[in-house]
């Protein structure tokens, strides 16, 4: 499992991924992130392609926030079953 820290520093607080036995985030949390994807794509019905989805938990927080008009893939078969735990059948 996958665990995500806040730290605080300066001016607010940094999402912090910590990385585990189960998986980490390449870039990221989704936290640190979303203003930024907010600002590039604020249409969320946008189609997104995600290389690599494997056990990066971050496209599970741009899906629940409304981003989720998706397409993901991952060449390791192990990289589509983690995935697929992230997400929960709930969401696919």
């Amino acid at each position: 499992r996958q665990e995500s820290k806040n730290v605080s520093e300066g001016n607010g607080s940094l999402s912090k991924t910590l990385k585990s036995e189960n998986g980490f985030a390449w870039y990221s949390g989704w936290v640190d992130i979303q203003p930024f994807w907010s600002e590039l794509v604020p249409n969320k019905k946008s189609r997104i392609l995600v290389p690599g989805i494997g056990n990066d938990f971050a496209m599970v927080g741009m899906h629940d926030a409304g981003w989720n008009n998706f397409s993901a893939f991952d060449y390791s078969s192990e990289g589509v079953m983690r995935a697929t735990e992230l997400f929960g059948t709930k969401r696919l």
